[in-house]
């Protein structure tokens, strides 16, 4: 699933990139967005802690740690979460924009 993700503040994200060949696939990779930048992903997964000091993030094995957002389908957007970014799912393309 493609989003348009849009800083409504400076911020890191957890979301699904494509990589470069051999072979193109989505990987989940920690990408820096400024206020105001937006950026084509595919499915994201959460917020890096140091933005969200208040909210309590998720340790998983051998992982840092992330604050989760919570769960979403193509019909919820657009919508904004934890006042960080505003995400827009495009329909009919394909997921996350290389790096």
């Amino acid at each position: 699933m493609p989003f348009d993700v849009t800083a409504l503040q400076d911020v890191r994200i957890l979301a699904y990139m494509r990589n470069a060949p051999p072979p193109a696939r989505e990987v989940p990779t920690w990408v820096p967005i400024r206020k105001g930048q937006t950026v084509r992903t595919g499915m994201v997964t959460g917020i890096h802690p140091s933005f969200l000091p208040n909210e309590i993030p998720t340790h998983c094995d051998g992982d840092p740690p992330v604050v989760l957002l919570p769960s979403y389908g193509p019909e919820s957007f657009p919508k904004d979460f934890f006042g960080l970014i505003h995400m827009e799912f495009i329909e009919g393309k394909s997921g996350g924009a290389s790096r």
